[in-house]
């Protein structure tokens, strides 16, 4: 498994397996919104100074899970 720091560049690819996802996490807020107010929200995170979005890889491309974790 390999741990990196999501990149802005990433914001879309993450975004989309979100949206993916609402079909086994149907219940609140993220569940109902658009894949592309999921962009708009992780470019936010991603350009705020004070957060950082991990990434957790098997292989080149299969992500497992990400994190957002704040910066101290």
């Amino acid at each position: 498994m390999r741990i990196r720091l999501v990149k802005l560049s990433d914001a879309n690819q993450i975004a989309l397996i979100h949206y993916k996802a609402r079909a086994k996490l149907s219940q609140g807020f993220f569940s109902r919104v658009s894949k592309t107010f999921l962009v708009q929200y992780y470019k936010v995170i991603l350009n705020d100074p004070n957060l950082m979005l991990v990434w957790f890889l098997i292989g080149m491309l299969s992500m497992v899970g990400c994190r957002i974790l704040l910066r101290q």
